[in-house]
């Protein structure tokens, strides 16, 4: 399987959306701020809808950071790992996905402090809160996910 093929769409059953939903009965950071989702869900370009678009282009390029994120580290390039992780943390937070910010905020710490040795630990952190955020944006706009 090649690193891209490991963030293909899921399904609504997947456990990755049982476990959202565990953590959102918990109290805990959603995956995703709905309450941003909603301020672009009324915005269009063109006639397609700004929030389609937006989340369009972010599961289109957040497989491509995560495997940039993987090459980085076995080529252990502390510069493009960093810069992968910033690039992504830039591109969840349209989304208000702070636990994917977060996640993404401290492997560019590490990166950029060169302690390479305990980043495949916080990028698998990122997958996992990547395919949280997936799910989410996913839910709000299947289309995309067909």
């Amino acid at each position: 399987m090649s690193e891209t093929d490991k963030y293909r769409p899921l399904s609504p059953t997947n456990n990755w959306f049982e476990v959202e939903l565990a953590l959102r009965e918990e109290g805990a950071t959603p995956a995703v701020d709905l309450s941003l989702l909603n301020g672009f869900r009324d915005l269009e370009e063109d006639g397609e809808s700004l929030l389609s678009k937006l989340i369009g282009v972010f599961l289109e390029n957040s497989p491509k950071l995560l495997t940039d994120a993987h090459k980085a580290l076995r080529d252990h390039s502390s510069p493009q790992l960093a810069l992968a992780a910033h690039t992504l943390k830039g591109s969840c937070s349209n989304f208000g996905a702070e636990r994917l910010r977060a996640a993404c905020q401290q492997l560019e710490t590490i990166a950029n402090e060169g302690k390479l040795e305990i980043a495949p630990a916080t990028l698998a952190n990122v997958e996992k809160e990547f395919n949280y955020v997936r799910v989410a944006l996913e839910r709000e706009c299947p289309v995309l996910s067909l």
